[in-house]
């Protein structure tokens, strides 16, 4: 028995923005459905050492454990899967969206480069 899937291709704009993020002081969580072997692999990549394989009701229950610890949560996704962490969180932000993930979510950004959301959040921070 073996194993296959399909390696997903991180987006160039999501280093800068991760590097953006972690500069900030702001704490990264991932949460995925991809399999934790998979997961462990993009974190590495990504270098986030806090990420969770987890099915999407789980993704909630994960965002509103953030809120519940004093976290304000912002959480980024991009299709129905992520619809209920979207609602859950804090501020739900769907990229190039589903249109569930869209209407659960409180922004939509629907250009797919995460350095935008870095912008919004300078933008926030500076006032």
């Amino acid at each position: 028995e073996g194993e296959f899937y399909f390696d997903d291709e991180i987006r160039a704009s999501a280093y800068p923005f991760i590097q953006m993020l972690k500069q900030s002081g702001i704490r990264i969580v991932i949460l995925s459905g991809d399999k934790s072997r998979h997961l462990q692999t993009i974190s590495n990549k990504l270098g986030i050492k806090e990420y969770y394989s987890c099915w999407p009701h789980e993704k909630a229950q994960r965002v509103l454990k953030l809120r519940e610890e004093g976290e304000v949560v912002l959480m980024v996704g991009d299709g129905s899967n992520d619809s209920a962490a979207l609602a859950a969180a804090n501020i739900g932000l769907s990229v190039g969206a589903s249109k569930i993930a869209a209407e659960s979510a409180d922004i939509v950004l629907m250009n797919e480069d995460l350095q935008n959301i870095g912008k919004l959040i300078k933008t926030k921070r500076r006032r």
